[in-house]
């Protein structure tokens, strides 16, 4: 706090039920959660900023006070002028991040330890030093930076009274939003920071946030030992940096000026863009391991995918089918182990482009969403290193045994999607300045079909329509892009004159 109050007023805000705020008790406010949710902390940000600071803010937020300030962003975005999140929690345990056959006893446990002895009990053995030491030194990268006053500075507030009910209720919060429906909704923008090593919400699941059309900066953290979930604590050489750059960009006294970023007004050099191009990249060292079933039957090829991912320890299966005839409209009809229902389209080729179109559904969440992407025909966007053997089980069968290494380049993608009652449109290009949203229509509605009221294309054909047009549009971009940075290369290598004129 001390490096960002040189010039600008600063507040540290501790939301209800943690450090030294109140903690009214859960039970009496009604269901469980219904208390200490994000609903309830991002009106407690909106109310602190509108009565105490008196204007518009900049929020930068760490784990789950992330959600809380992305939250507060969606509700009211002439307060919350942008939003910075540091390891931002990705909320493992949310009930759509919960295969089926986990949610029963997810849900007994958190049942048990918030209503019997068990959960005062576990609060009792964590809120020691020792405890709180060891807690500590799993999520810290570098156990050097856990020192004593940190662990009396965590420890404190959680001997407050109130603290083990406040601490069971949240435990138990496995519903509300997730980081990817609030940067989705997000109309302010938004800088992601990562610690590398953070093992509770792994940097390899974090670059995926990075692609959001609110995201204007996405960047990791690393050092000699790590840098864990905490790297405000952990490494602030490292942070304040980011914080104080994201606080100059949108923290001025001219909110109208800062907000032309929301309006597109703003573009950026080309040697910019291309910069930032560079900065999008990633590269995924960590492997994924799949083994692979598959047998002919009838035209199709029937098969089972098994894959774990030793970076995260988690395990993903999923039911396929493929068709034989390389001349089929469809590639793959995939339902994995969480419900979801993916059909894959074959890729539609134009010019030196491809398109992608891929369909989920899933009737538990009662979501559907119908997305594409546009690549170059070699799809250089995204690719793998990848090292496959297949062993021959007879009669038509093999099982297919790989790991793969991903790379990531900025691509092009869109969705039309549904999630409940909710409509929502989305086309944006991830490279330089995301694209602005659309104004809202003035007035009424006016009268038409009926998803055409909710901004969708009221047929499949003018969907096709729209994303035809936006390949196109896309393909201009590229092309400028390639003229741009021969331009760039070309300048720099090019011999300059001295300064005497010899």
């Amino acid at each position: 706090m001390e490096v960002q109050a040189g010039d600008r007023q600063v507040y540290a805000i501790d939301l209800l039920g943690y450090g030294y705020s109140d903690k009214p008790n859960p039970r009496l406010a009604g269901p469980p959660s219904s208390l200490y949710n994000f609903d309830t902390w991002s009106d407690q940000l909106l109310d602190f900023t509108r009565a105490v600071i008196g204007r518009s803010a900049v929020l930068s937020c760490n784990s789950v006070g992330g959600l809380a300030g992305l939250q507060a962003a969606v509700k009211d975005p002439a307060i919350v002028r942008a939003v910075q999140v540091i390891n931002i929690s990705l909320r493992a345990l949310h009930l759509s991040k919960q295969a089926a056959w986990k949610r029963p006893a997810v849900s007994t446990l958190q049942r048990a330890l918030r209503t019997t002895g068990a959960g005062p009990w576990l609060f009792k053995r964590l809120a020691t030093r020792d405890g709180v030491r060891r807690v500590l030194q799993t999520c810290y990268g570098d156990p050097k930076t856990v020192t004593d006053e940190l662990v009396d500075y965590i420890l404190k507030p959680g001997l407050e009274p109130g603290a083990v009910e406040v601490f069971l209720d949240f435990i138990s919060y496995s519903s509300g939003p997730l980081p990817e429906d609030l940067l989705q909704a997000c109309k302010v923008p938004v800088s992601i920071l990562w610690g590398e090593a953070d093992p509770w919400e792994p940097v390899k699941l974090g670059r995926t946030l990075a692609l959001y059309p609110s995201v204007e900066e996405w960047a990791s953290l690393p050092g000699k030992q790590g840098v864990g979930h905490c790297p405000q604590d952990e490494a602030p050489d490292q942070v304040n940096p980011f914080v104080t750059e994201f606080m100059r960009r949108h923290g001025g006294d001219d909110f109208d000026e800062v907000s032309n970023w929301s309006e597109g007004s703003h573009r950026s050099s080309d040697l910019d863009t291309i910069q930032d191009l560079m900065r999008r990249f990633t590269l995924d060292y960590q492997p994924d391991y799949t083994l692979k079933l598959r047998n002919r039957f009838s035209g199709l090829v029937l098969g089972a995918d098994f894959t774990h991912s030793p970076v995260t320890n988690t395990q993903a299966s999923a039911l396929v089918v493929k068709p034989v005839s390389p001349g089929a409209p469809w590639r793959r009809l995939r339902l994995d182990s969480e419900g979801t229902v993916t059909l894959r389209s074959r890729k539609l080729q134009w010019w030196l482009l491809t398109l992608d179109l891929e369909g989920h559904a899933n009737p538990l969440r009662r979501t559907s969403n119908l997305s594409f992407r546009v690549a170059t025909k070699w799809d250089m966007y995204r690719g793998q290193i990848r090292n496959k053997k297949r062993v021959a089980l007879g009669s038509g069968s093999e099982a297919r045994v790989h790991y793969t290494v991903n790379y990531n380049l900025p691509e092009i993608e869109g969705n039309f999607k549904t999630a409940g009652r909710d409509l929502a449109q989305n086309v944006t290009a991830d490279v330089g300045h995301p694209a602005p949203p659309p104004p809202a229509a003035p007035g009424r509605q006016a009268a038409g079909p009926p998803l055409a009221g909710a901004g969708l294309p009221a047929s499949p054909q003018e969907a096709w329509a729209a994303v035809t047009r936006r390949a196109r549009a896309v393909h201009g971009r590229l092309t400028r892009w390639a003229h741009a940075g021969a331009s760039a290369v070309a300048r720099a290598t090019s011999p300059q004159p001295s300064a005497s004129g010899d």
